[in-house]
């Protein structure tokens, strides 16, 4: 599909930065009731509404006041490629240019349909494993709340589909855009009600004081360890931050992040082989 691009607008605050207090804020800061803030957050994650034009239970005089202050969109274009298995692999560009990529993946458990999105946290990353792409692209900035937030439901959108699981391992390391990332999951979960905690998984390289950080914040949410190896040698080659990062530390924060959350955590693993040109593999 060709690059789908919106109309170019003066660059405004995305309203998704904001969760339900701060919005509440911003009302009140605009002259409008307080209870205004639940209608505009019911437009926005309920209705989907694309403009404050949009909305019909809004006063003329606040749509006009969130229109000069806040946009609801914090992309400019998005593109979609469908692969063979039906997976379809989104590309939004964001208002400053930078584009980012989402995964939504399908698949059917038990006769049920389910359809798992993967999110990207960052433009780039800083990580630069070995085996990743992305990593060469090196790392540009954070996303932003809105910008993470603006995937699921974009995907939601664009496929017609509800999006049943979300895991945060597209391009970047998320816990390095903890706060952002960490607010993103509250109004996702608890303020939007778009996914259920138990379906919201965060895949990170392992950042050990981040992943401590992520267990007293309460969010109980499910953690991905992308290990890929057992031994810090062979880990150092693939994942340059486990120098800073070695296995060892790594362990003793996921062991805490369990006894905290009691929640299993996933430890992910790429399987790297090598054939000579005889067909002999060396692993």
């Amino acid at each position: 599909m060709s690059l789908f691009r919106f109309k170019k607008k003066k660059m405004k605050t995305p309203i998704k930065n904001l969760n339900f207090e701060e919005l509440k804020a911003e009302i009140l800061n605009l002259g409008g009731e307080k209870y205004r803030a639940k209608q505009i957050f019911d437009e926005i994650y309920k209705h989907r509404r694309e403009s404050f034009d949009d909305s019909t239970v809004l006063p003329k005089n606040l749509k006009n006041a969130l229109a000069a202050k806040f946009e609801i969109s914090s992309f400019s274009a998005f593109e979609s490629e469908v692969s063979a298995d039906g997976t379809i692999k989104y590309l939004f560009e964001c208002r400053d240019g930078a584009k980012i990529e989402s995964a939504l993946i399908r698949e059917r458990k038990k006769g049920k349909k389910k359809a798992t999105l993967c999110v990207s946290s960052q433009v780039g990353c800083p990580i630069g494993c070995a085996f990743c792409a992305t990593g060469k692209m090196g790392f540009t900035r954070n996303l932003e709340v809105a910008e993470i937030i603006d995937q699921i439901l974009y995907a939601e959108k664009l496929s017609g589909e509800k999006i049943s699981n979300v895991v945060i391992m597209g391009m970047g390391e998320p816990l390095l855009n903890f706060d952002n990332l960490t607010k993103a999951a509250r109004i996702v979960i608890e303020e939007a009600k778009l996914i259920s905690r138990s379906k919201f998984v965060v895949s990170t390289v392992g950042i050990p004081n981040k992943i401590v950080e992520l267990a007293d914040s309460g969010l109980k949410l499910k953690l991905a360890v992308s290990l890929h190896a057992a031994f810090d040698e062979k880990r150092n080659e693939l994942i340059p931050a486990n120098k800073k990062y070695p296995i060892e530390k790594i362990l003793k924060a996921a062991e805490y992040y369990y006894q905290k959350v009691r929640k299993p955590i996933t430890f992910e693993y790429i399987f790297f082989m090598r054939f000579s040109i005889f067909g002999e593999r060396n692993d």
